[in-house]
């Protein structure tokens, strides 16, 4: 097959694969390199890796946005449906397709592959001939027939799945004549079907007439025509294959198929197998001719429009129930680091009262007291962040994280930060040391970026008491860094990208309170502002965070 590219990028398709085994890898790369398909393909062996190429941070900053993803479920440390999971939830990875290639068997990662908005699911084949051909017809389908968004075009207009550009055929006005793309080797049979055409009358038809299936593929590439009339006998295509090539290659375009004379039986498979009508040759008349097109056109515009509209209802059923799952979930871990201080307290106020009842209330009172309202006030503390977490939560989960960009001193924010987190850092018997230049002045949200601090602060008190703590801020003319770096319990591989997720805590963590979404709320802060978060950490090694902000508004 001759090398195909698309006339809208004149640029070879990007393809990433995301695999660890280097066997697998080593049989893709021989297949892709012989084949004669124009594309380029990028491998990356851990999820981790892949959400940095994706997102273009570290060393993939200027790679292409690939066209297709190849994507194997069984990955070290964040696997493969976790990854599935962040490209069909983020706005600006959503539309490109994934194919999970795999040897999970299990129904219900099948299941979820696709509820996720997966393009297809295939198992990896036994031998290193039955894998190439595989990835040698998925080569030949996604980068010849199948017609992938421009992510130029995407990002101009802010296109999302199901946005305003609808799946229906665009209607002409009742002036505008209609396309006609005619497929038909025999001369004969095309004058009879040009000439009944050109009889109608205005606005009409206008065909083009192409003689190789091919061919017309070709013609595509470029053209959209209105409707298809196609013959089932070609040099290069015969019977119901015409069919199947022309369906798998353009499932959307109204097609009608000539047949000859007496094949009301080969016509009426051809619509089982995916036609909107059929037409005998010897039928062909003008008024017929033009009656059975104009019908095909309306009858996938309805079969289109059903379909969007199940679309939309399956999208909103799988967002609904997703959303029901989220909320039950965080009811539930919720409710139950809510109670922990709640019966705290309550146990407190039981012993300040049969204390109390004791007697002798001159002698005892005070240091009682005392001693409960320290506890209390840290119970009171424990609630407010607890609170702040769930409302900080809501607001993400509702789409209504908004920035208050101001202009203002980052080092300074800094330092103003760490000052009030001087008796906590005491107390935990934690050494804190600042690294802090010439003032870096930026355009912030200051309550998130504060917020941001004091969470991977918290975090670094909590989980390492007793270790250091190493604050730094740098900065060049377009970027600014802050690292924070403590020498706690460390985190294992495999949790690195979990911690950032909602709900996810590190498994050595988990003896520590928390709503296992701290992380997961200061991503999506540095998110909003068009920053990354990146994690250096080992077992028994601490824990390193590098945020990397723009200074000016994203």
């Amino acid at each position: 097959m001759p090398a195909v590219k698309s006339e809208m990028s004149k640029r070879p398709m990007e393809i990433l694969l995301i695999e660890d085994n280097q066997g697998d890898i080593e049989l893709t790369q021989t297949a892709i390199a012989n084949h004669k398909i124009l594309s380029n393909l990028h491998v990356v062996k851990t999820g981790q890796e892949a959400l940095q190429f994706l997102y273009r941070t570290e060393s993939f900053a200027k790679m292409l946005r690939p066209d297709l993803i190849l994507l194997d479920l069984n990955l070290p440390g964040m696997d493969g449906r976790e990854v599935l999971e962040r490209i069909k939830t983020d706005r600006d990875l959503r539309q490109i397709p994934v194919i999970v290639l795999t040897s999970a068997q299990a129904e219900l990662d099948v299941l979820k592959s696709y509820s996720m908005g997966a393009s297809c699911y295939l198992l990896k084949p036994v031998g290193p001939d039955n894998f190439s051909q595989l990835i040698h017809h998925i080569q030949d389908f996604w980068c010849t027939h199948v017609q992938l968004p421009e992510y130029e075009l995407i990002e101009k207009y802010k296109i999302s799945p199901l946005s305003s550009v609808p799946l229906v055929l665009q209607k002409k006005t009742s002036e505008a004549p209609l396309e006609v793309l005619f497929i038909e080797d025999s001369d004969a049979d095309a004058d009879i079907v040009l000439s009944s055409l050109d009889n109608l009358p205005n606005p009409g038809f206008i065909a083009h007439r192409e003689i190789r299936l091919d061919d017309s593929f070709k013609y595509l590439e470029n053209h959209k025509p209105d409707v298809v009339l196609l013959d089932l006998s070609l040099p290069d295509s015969e019977g119901f294959e015409t069919v199947l090539r022309f369906r798998a290659s353009h499932p959307f375009l109204p097609l009608v198929i000539l047949t000859g004379a007496g094949e009301k039986t080969l016509g009426a498979r051809a619509i089982a197998e995916g036609a909107d009508d059929f037409l005998e040759k010897s039928e062909v008349q003008d008024e017929l001719l033009g009656r059975t097109l104009r019908y095909a056109i309306e009858r996938k515009n309805h079969a289109l429009g059903l379909l969007e509209a199940l679309t939309r209802e399956k999208v909103a059923r799988s967002e609904a129930e997703k959303a029901a799952e989220i909320r039950d979930e965080f009811l539930s871990i919720a409710s139950h680091e809510l109670r922990t201080p709640l019966t705290s307290l309550k146990l407190q106020v039981e012993l300040l009262v049969r204390t109390l009842r004791m007697g002798e209330k001159d002698l005892i009172a005070k240091t009682v007291v005392q001693d409960f309202a320290v506890k209390t006030d840290g119970h009171i503390d424990r609630f407010s962040k607890l609170i702040d977490s769930l409302l900080n939560f809501s607001q993400i989960q509702s789409g209504r994280l908004r920035l208050d960009y101001q202009k203002f001193d980052l080092n300074q924010v800094v330092r103003d930060t760490l000052e009030r987190f001087t008796p906590e850092l005491k107390k935990a018997g934690c050494e804190l040391t600042l690294n802090l230049g010439e003032p870096v002045d930026g355009e912030w949200d200051l309550l998130r970026v504060e917020q941001v601090l004091t969470n991977l602060i918290s975090n670094g008190i909590k989980y390492g008491p007793g270790k250091p703590i190493t604050v730094s801020v740098t900065a060049d003319a377009e970027k600014v860094w802050i690292l924070v770096k403590d020498e706690g319990p460390g985190i294992a591989a495999q949790d690195k990208e979990k911690i950032f997720q909602r709900f996810e805590r590190a498994q050595i963590n988990k003896a520590v309170p928390g709503l296992g979404l701290g992380l997961y709320v200061v991503r999506q802060i540095i998110d909003t502002h068009g920053g990354t978060i990146q994690l250096e950490s080992e077992l028994g090694a601490g824990s390193t965070f590098t945020v990397c902000l723009p200074r000016r508004r994203f």
